[in-house]
């Protein structure tokens, strides 16, 4: 009787969950403003864009419009509402409102949802991706570069959201807590997934105000440093050794200024970075 019950479990149908976040934020530099404007004025394709990929994998799909409107204080509450989502639902899958699916693979038959889904991006400044190595340089010239006062001076005038800046930071709150570092890498919480397992390995509300507790232990270091969501993800799951499907690049595929077009046409997931819509739409058309 009992193996018969848990025939009937098994084969019942799971419930899932897509949802994303639209709001204004009150952050009014160029960048910021920009991509308001190209949000905006793109709204009802993305909008429908990931509606119609819910649809495609029989998952229900929510588009959140919190108050809040402070760019760091959303990509908390994300991370939280997944939280609160996976005792609703069987499975979740977060995406940014600048993610654009392209594919017509069920992403919840791909990938095991008990283990957090994310994609890792490697942190160094010899990669050509998210570091300052420019494609004409060969790793030794790189490296003498990387001794003088024009390259240290390249470091500091980068922003608090850059990749490297993130990685620093990281490196420093494992140093600051006594932990080695064994993954050199930040993951991007555009898109990541999982369901309640997932969810109590990464015990993120749990652990988030010791992180903030580090953090605020090595601002002396860098005033860029700051409550970053996707450096805590990263610290959490290294300290904790959280289990984690790192996704290949084509099921996050970051849309940058260099990004070739073949890259954007036959990825699963394209997540739009620079908010240049239209050339994506047009590349995917």
């Amino acid at each position: 009787m009992q193996l018969i019950k848990n025939l009937i479990i098994v084969g019942e149908h799971m419930n899932d969950l897509i949802f994303s976040i639209y709001t204004k934020i009150t952050d009014t530099t160029k960048k910021r403003s920009h991509n308001s404007i190209q949000f905006e004025k793109h709204f009802h394709r993305l909008r429908d864009g990931l509606k119609n990929y819910a649809e495609i994998c029989n998952a229900d799909f929510k588009l959140l419009t919190p108050d809040s409107t402070n760019y760091d204080d959303l990509n908390i509450y994300k991370i939280q509402q997944w939280e609160k989502f996976c005792d609703e639902y069987d499975r979740v899958l977060y995406l940014d409102f600048d993610v654009i699916p392209n594919t017509n693979i069920n992403i919840f038959e791909k990938f095991d949802f008990n283990k957090f889904i994310t994609h890792f991006i490697p942190i160094d400044d010899f990669n050509e991706r998210v570091g300052l190595r420019t494609k004409a340089e060969t790793k030794q010239q790189f490296l003498i570069r990387t001794q003088s006062k024009e390259y240290k001076d390249q470091l500091k005038e980068l922003d608090e959201y850059h990749w490297l800046i993130k990685g620093l930071m990281k490196k420093d709150m494992m140093k600051a807590d006594g932990v080695p570092l064994t993954q050199n890498v930040i993951c991007n919480t555009g898109i990541f997934a999982g369901n309640h397992v997932a969810r109590d390995q990464l015990k993120f509300s749990e652990r988030i105000d010791d992180c903030k507790k580090l953090i605020d232990s090595i601002k002396h270091i860098d005033k860029r440093y700051f409550y970053n969501n996707e450096v805590f993800v990263s610290y959490m799951i290294d300290k904790y050794k959280v289990p984690v499907i790192d996704v290949p690049p084509h099921w996050h595929e970051l849309v940058l200024t260099d990004t070739v077009d073949a890259r954007i046409k036959y990825s699963c997931l394209v997540h739009v970075i620079t908010k240049d819509f239209e050339r994506v739409f047009n590349i995917l058309d």
